[in-house]
Formats: C-alpha cells, structure tokens, sequence
C-alpha cells in the first residue's frame, strides 16, 4: 500500500467536517536538457489537522477529552504530520528526497524523484497512472514522435470500495501541474500560465481523467551559444585592434632623455675640438700669460678661477700687434704737434 492510499484510509472520516481540506497535487518539471523533476505532494490545512488529533484523542467510549476544542501548535501538527507520514521512507528507497511542505495554509511533505534522460521513460503507447507515483522512472511516460514527445498520463478512480469512492466524491484539492522547456504543441490542460509553458489540470472529483500534452525541446539553444561564441570573438579582436593601435602610437613618438651636467661638458668639448679642427687651435690673446691664465669652454659653467693681469713693462709694447700706450701718444714735443695740425687740415682739404 502506497503512502497517498494510506493517508485516504485515515481520512475519510473527517473528510466531511466543514471547512477541512487536503492537497494531493502532482508537479512534472521538464528541463530543455531533457532531465524531468517529478513530485507529489500531501498536504493539509490547519484545521483538519487539528481534527484528526482531536480524532486521534477520542477515548475508548467514543467521548473526546477536553484537547478536542482548543487550537493545536504548529510543533503539534508537525509531529502528527511526521507520524502519519512515517512510511514516506519506502519513497526514499525507490529514489525520491522527502521535504517538508509548507504553503498557502497547508503542511505536509514534497516527495521529488529526478529522471536524468525523459528518453529512459519513453517509449510505447504510454498509459502512467498518476497514483502509481511509486514505479516513476521504470513507466514509460511518454511516446515519441519525430521530434515531438507526447505524454498520455491517467488519474484512474482508485479500487472501487467504498473509502475510495467517498474520498474521491468529497472535493478534495488534486491537481497535476506540468513546466515545459518550450510551449506545447497540443494539450488538454485546464488552464496555461502566461508564457504558455506551465501547464494545469484540475483533477478535482470521480472518475478517470487524462493529461495530455506533446512538446519539443527548444533548439534555440546551440543559436544561444553559437551567438555568445561570436560575441566573445568580436570583444576579443576589438580589444586586440585597440591595444595595436595604441602601441603604434607609442612608438611614433620620440622621447628625449634628460640632459646632465656631465653631458653639458662632453658636449662643449665635442663643440670645442670641432672648432679646433676647422680654425686651428685655440691660443690665448697676445700678451697674455697663459700660465697664468684659465680658460673655460664650457658657457653653462661658471669661471672657476680668476684670471691673472698680463706682466708690462712701462713704455714698451707687448708686441707688434698691440698699440702703443697713452705715454706713446702724447708728446711734450711742441714740433710733433704741430705737424699733427697741419696733417688734419690737409685732410680737410
């Protein structure tokens, strides 16, 4: 006996309180890497939770102890959750991960079972009952058609005894909720979110009901990776181009390296022996004791030491280039000066 049939046995005689409802809902999950999340989840409302620990508290003479009216805590829920759900480990054993369930008001657990490859279910003429939830990933679930993949899937009315009958009459909330990797190409869903790719069927009431639905397998995706390739290509040489374009640009300009004060000297003895090669040596002026005497070639260094005056003697020149002295020029001579007049008017004449 599997753990939803279990639980419809307990239920069914608080199923008629008013205001008490249950959630046996079934969730497919297809992913375009054609992995499939399947899940079942059994879940209840506070206050019928609450109803079946009062039920549980009824004493042997069939009156209920004073707890049957005050409001259980949610600690208590869970722990009635947990003891009726305790044959969820035969779920774990065939491969599906136990959770808790907690949403909208309702508490009970999420049995999610993965299939690697939905080509492991598929097959022929598939025909899966929902509540045979336990045999999911041994079932063929689906048929193959081209590149089309179509599920033909049944909620068949339980045994035909009476707990079932009365479970499945009373309105409980059952409903199988398919995710698609692309929209369908044909279903009988009960509603379609936006998207179009969440898929709904209300499988509320008696009897057989079918899901169906047939769908592909996005191909966009080898586009999508095939076009961020490109782009990654393009950043690369757009990026290859710029670092180019920059580094030629370096190298068109030429830079100068600063000049020192060592360079400053070679560079006034390069000038200097050039100018030696083309006008002969440099000598220093006539008269002057080059002994004595520093000459420096180099304009941006100061002098670096005084020059020494030149030794005369009085009355005599220092050589044939140099003028006479101002003794020389002027005479007491009254014979010398007058012929320097008559040498001035002749002149004027």
């Amino acid at each position: 006996m599997n753990l939803l049939k279990k639980v419809l046995i307990l239920l069914v005689a608080t199923l008629f309180i008013s205001g008490c409802t249950m959630q046996t809902n079934y969730e497919m999950e297809i992913k375009n890497d054609k992995s499939m999340d399947f899940s079942v989840i059994v879940a209840f409302d506070d206050e019928l939770i609450d109803s079946m620990l009062s039920s549980s508290n009824t004493t042997d003479t069939g009156e209920q102890n004073s707890s049957a009216t005050r409001e259980y805590t949610d600690e208590e829920r869970w722990a009635f959750i947990d003891s009726v759900m305790s044959d969820s480990s035969q779920l774990e054993d065939v491969g599906y991960n136990i959770e808790r369930y907690d949403k909208d008001g309702f508490k009970g657990i999420r049995a999610t079972k993965n299939i690697a490859d939905i080509d492991d279910v598929t097959g022929e003429n598939p025909n899966f009952d929902l509540a045979d939830y336990e045999t999911v990933g041994n079932a063929v679930m689906f048929a193959k058609n081209g590149d089309n993949y179509k599920a033909n899937l049944i909620l068949a009315a339980p045994e035909q005894t009476q707990e079932y009958t009365t479970f499945y009459s009373s309105g409980i909330i059952s409903e199988f909720v398919v995710t698609l990797p692309s929209k369908p190409v044909s279903h009988n869903a009960t509603s379609v979110s936006d998207d179009g790719k969440t898929l709904t069927w209300d499988l509320t009431g008696t009897g057989s009901q079918s899901v169906e639905f047939e769908f592909a397998f996005n191909n966009n995706l080898w586009l999508y990776i095939v076009l961020g390739i490109i782009v990654i290509v393009v950043i690369v040489m757009v990026v290859l181009l710029l670092l180019k374009r920059k580094n030629s640009k370096n190298k068109g300009v030429k830079t100068v390296a600063p000049v020192t004060s060592g360079q400053l000297n070679k560079g006034a003895i390069n000038m200097a022996a050039t100018a030696q090669k083309t006008s002969g040596p440099i000598t220093p002026a006539s008269g002057v004791n080059s002994d004595e005497s520093t000459l420096n070639i180099n304009p941006a260094e100061p002098q670096m030491g005084p020059v020494s005056q030149p030794k005369t003697v009085a009355n005599q020149p220092l050589s044939d280039s140099v003028a006479p002295s101002s003794q020389n020029l002027f005479t007491d001579s009254s014979d010398d000066a007058a012929e320097i007049l008559d040498l001035n008017k002749d002149s004027k004449a």
